[in-house]
């Protein structure tokens, strides 16, 4: 055997003695560890922007009850389901005791709202309140309270209808509910919840909105919401809202007042909807000459 041949075979040997080795070794190598993924912490949304409340009188006590929160154009809801913290900094922020705001009733400014003390038995944010303005709530007058400074007009455009308004109106309100179909016998027992006259945008005539009832025997109902809008010089619907159900799932909407909050010298409207055993808030805006619901939250049980 050549030299050559020799040495050949000697580091063919070799390698065949290491091969375990380097195989084990090859083995115990781990593969690196992978870090855990960064977990983020949930972020709690920051409140901030305008409050707008509906002020209230249940029996002889005055009510706060928050609406809306607007804020850059978007309607946010005080009372979002399952976020206690954000309405924790709501009530913080908004609705401390002592805490003052200002009335507008008829879109203007009409005094002041003090946070008194909240309702802890109730769903909600409600407190109670001291008003210190010459306008005088009852069950079918409301008003509204904003954390701004700036928004609300100058003079108040709602008041009582005329006789002719209010004529004009529920000839509207008997022609919508014959629209719906609601039997004569039924329209005949129609309970009228308030006729509000008002000038939603500053161009002297008069808009009238209503909010109206009807209920048999069987506690089965038959509602309507209507704004009406002086066309021609006829009231014709701006907006119609009608609902009919039970006793469990009966809706009923009322004006609470209207306020032009985002500057577009058309007032939106607020109303307040009541269910089997709560309430929430609705808000109408008009959009392209047409009114439209923008936004439906805040809740208080009853």
């Amino acid at each position: 055997m050549t030299f050559r041949n020799r040495f050949a075979a000697t580091f063919i040997v070799a390698l065949l003695l290491l091969a375990p080795t380097i195989v084990k070794s090859q083995a115990q190598k781990k593969p690196p560890a992978k870090s855990a993924p960064t977990q983020k912490k949930p972020q709690v949304q920051t409140v901030s922007g305008t409050a707008i409340f509906a002020v209230s009188k249940l029996e002889n006590e005055v009510t706060l009850d928050p609406i809306v929160i607007f804020n850059k154009g978007l309607y946010i809801n005080p009372l979002p389901d399952e976020n206690e913290p954000f309405v924790k900094q709501v009530a913080s922020k908004y609705m401390r005791t002592g805490q003052k705001h200002r009335v507008i009733f008829g879109g203007a400014e009409a005094g002041t709202v003090t946070v008194k003390q909240r309702f802890e038995s109730e769903i909600g944010l409600t407190t109670t309140a001291a008003l210190q303005s010459s306008i005088k709530l009852s069950d079918e007058v409301k008003a509204l309270a904003v954390s701004s400074e700036t928004l609300g007009g100058k003079q108040n455009s709602r008041r009582a209808p005329t006789l002719e308004e209010r004529t004009a109106m529920m000839n509207l309100m008997n022609a919508t509910y014959k629209q719906k179909k609601v039997p004569a016998t039924l329209l005949a027992k129609v309970k009228t919840n308030n006729i509000t006259a008002i000038d939603l945008d500053g161009d002297g005539k008069t808009e009238l909105i209503g909010s109206f009832e009807i209920s048999d025997q069987n506690q089965n109902s038959q509602n309507l919401f209507l704004i009406a809008e002086l066309k021609n010089n006829q009231y014709q619907s701006g907006l119609t809202w009608f609902k009919r159900g039970g006793e469990s799932d009966s809706e009923v909407r009322r004006l609470i007042d209207v306020l032009d909050i985002d500057g577009d010298s058309v007032a939106e409207v607020f109303a307040t909807t009541s269910y089997y055993e709560s309430t929430d808030f609705t808000i109408y805006k008009k959009v392209k000459g047409v009114w439209r619901s923008v936004y439906q939250g805040g809740f208080f049980g009853v």
